[in-house]
């Protein structure tokens, strides 16, 4: 029983799912989406045998994988970021799932550079996400795997350097199963898009 947040499951767990399930017939996955924190906590009870989430976590009796590095982009229709600081485009802000201390950061970066919402929308996909930016409903903060298709639609990125995360898997230390071992090798090395 596999679990990670849904912005993770196409790019990092998606092919590598597909491949083990190709190499090991017999064996069934189960995904399961949920909060980062509901994911460590049915972790931590054995109600899943790994998790993906968004942050490097040392506690004792679980292994923590780094998987991939993530820098974050400010997406909006203006070019112009200090448009965004004096309330010259609306000021609705999108984003997706994701941990609590990911969240804190976003938020903490916009207070910094003086960039204001009205109101916070929390979509299931980045696609939507990117959507409603294109149609000038407001902005977004983006991972860079979502980069790519806010270049298609033409929407303005400004790097945010310190705005990053850390994918990681985690699992027991003395989990029992040797598929597990075999399902987390797969990840043998940290891709950062």
């Amino acid at each position: 029983k596999i679990g990670g947040l849904s912005t993770l499951l196409k790019q990092y767990i998606q092919s590598q799912s597909l491949m083990f399930l190709h190499k090991q017939p017999a064996v069934q996955v189960h995904i399961h989406c949920a909060s980062a924190e509901e994911l460590l906590d049915q972790l931590l009870h054995a109600e899943l045998d790994l998790i993906f989430i968004d942050y490097n976590l040392q506690q004792h009796n679980l292994i923590s994988q780094p998987i991939a590095t993530e820098t974050f982009y400010l997406v909006s229709r203006s070019e112009n970021l200090a448009a965004l600081q004096h309330n010259e485009i609306p000021q609705t802000l999108f984003n997706c799932q994701q941990s609590s201390q990911q969240q804190t950061l976003m938020l903490n970066y916009l207070e910094q550079q003086h960039i204001h919402f009205q109101r916070h929308c929390q979509l299931q996909c980045y696609s939507h996400a990117l959507e409603a930016v294109q149609q000038g409903l407001g902005f977004s903060i983006i991972p860079s795997t979502h980069l790519p298709e806010a270049r298609q639609r033409e929407l303005y990125t400004i790097t945010i350097p310190e705005l990053n995360r850390t994918i990681s898997m985690l699992w027991h230390a003395h989990h029992p199963s040797t598929l597990l071992h075999t399902f987390t090798a797969l990840f043998n090395t940290e891709k950062s898009p």
